[in-house]
């Protein structure tokens, strides 16, 4: 009969132990840094847009926003970024979805949450062509004359 209970004894204490073990691995495992994996487009050269369906975002240093649509800058307007959302969305509904474009052009001095927000409200407003581009001098020209 003592042999019975030693067997039941070591059988709960090593459950216990493989319990304990295995929790501390699992916590171990859980508390390690993970990477997102970042899909980033082929290096192909340029890429071309038409330029009907395209709207250019400067995003400025004072945390508002000029909006562009086209290649005519001198047709923008200057908002502020919590009006970025409902712009997006009516040039987007006036656009055909499948070409519409979304051009990210941030100034040298806005601040990086700005950008995240703005690459945020391409995924919220479901845009899938966006890119980030370098402000260029004749933008940077005419938003400073504006200010």
């Amino acid at each position: 009969m003592n042999n019975k209970k030693l067997v039941i004894v070591v059988a709960g204490i090593l459950i216990v132990v493989v319990f304990v073990v295995s929790s501390f691995v699992w916590s171990a495992r859980i508390s390690e840094p993970v990477a997102m994996h970042l899909l980033l487009p082929k290096e192909t050269g340029k890429i071309f847009v038409k330029s009907e369906g395209t709207m250019t975002v400067l995003l400025l240093n004072s945390g508002k926003v000029f909006y562009y649509c086209g290649n005519d800058i001198k047709s923008g307007e200057q908002i502020t970024f919590s009006k970025l959302r409902n712009v997006l969305l009516e040039k987007k509904k006036a656009a055909a979805t499948a070409n519409f474009n979304v051009i990210i052009k941030p100034s040298d001095n806005t601040d990086y949450k700005k950008v995240v927000d703005a690459l945020d409200e391409m995924l919220i407003n479901e845009i899938k062509t966006y890119s980030m581009l370098e402000i260029t001098p004749e933008e940077k020209q005419y938003v400073n004359s504006l200010e």
